[in-house]
């Protein structure tokens, strides 16, 4: 089996099965994965916190990304820099954000670079994830190629409809040590 194009059906089959729910389905999933993330220690103990920009068909992470700045933590977002390769960027005001590459908000060139060795809690995100920790993202590697640079856990965030029993895992494909859905907290024991 040719491995990225298996993965290259599985964002279609996936984002297709995303894109097929409503608006307010989403809205429902995200408070209650939201309303989780705020009660696990990794995000209370957190000082900077790392956090991606949902959009469309991905878990809502405006209120996160609000409640890290009202909580007086320090809040990265990641800017993309080139082919795969993604920086993370303190934000101190969410107006300051501007469309990037992908027409994802993002920080601008001139926001500070966070070294991923500050970072003390990294949010992923992904269109399918497995019971494993193993996930499948759009497909530009970003964080497959930023995570082993850090030393802090990442929970990756996604609908309990989208964990699936396996998929296809290539060489460089990063493990997610939790896991967050709307209804549990998935450890699979990667993180020490």
């Amino acid at each position: 089996m040719d491995l990225q194009l298996s993965k290259k059906e599985l964002r279609r089959e996936f984002m297709a099965k995303r894109k097929a729910l409503a608006a307010a389905e989403w809205e429902k999933i995200s408070a209650w994965m939201t309303d989780r993330l705020f009660t696990l220690p990794a995000f209370a103990d957190a000082d900077s916190v790392f956090c991606f920009f949902g959009m469309a068909h991905e878990p809502d992470t405006k209120k996160i990304l609000c409640e890290v700045l009202r909580r007086g933590k320090h809040l990265a977002m990641p800017r993309i820099e080139g082919k795969g390769l993604m920086t993370a960027r303190e934000v101190t005001d969410l107006s300051s954000l501007r469309p990037g590459s992908f027409g994802i908000p993002e920080p601008s060139e001139e926001a500070p670079v966070v070294p991923a060795g500050e970072l003390s809690l990294i949010l992923v995100p992904g269109l399918a994830f497995t019971e494993a920790g193993f996930r499948l993202g759009h497909g530009g590697g970003f964080y497959d190629r930023y995570l082993p640079e850090t030393q802090c856990p990442a929970i990756g965030l996604c609908p309990e409809q989208f964990i699936t029993d396996e998929l296809p895992i290539g060489a460089y494909d990063v493990r997610i040590p939790f896991v967050l859905t709307e209804s549990r907290l998935i450890i699979t024991g990667e993180y020490i």
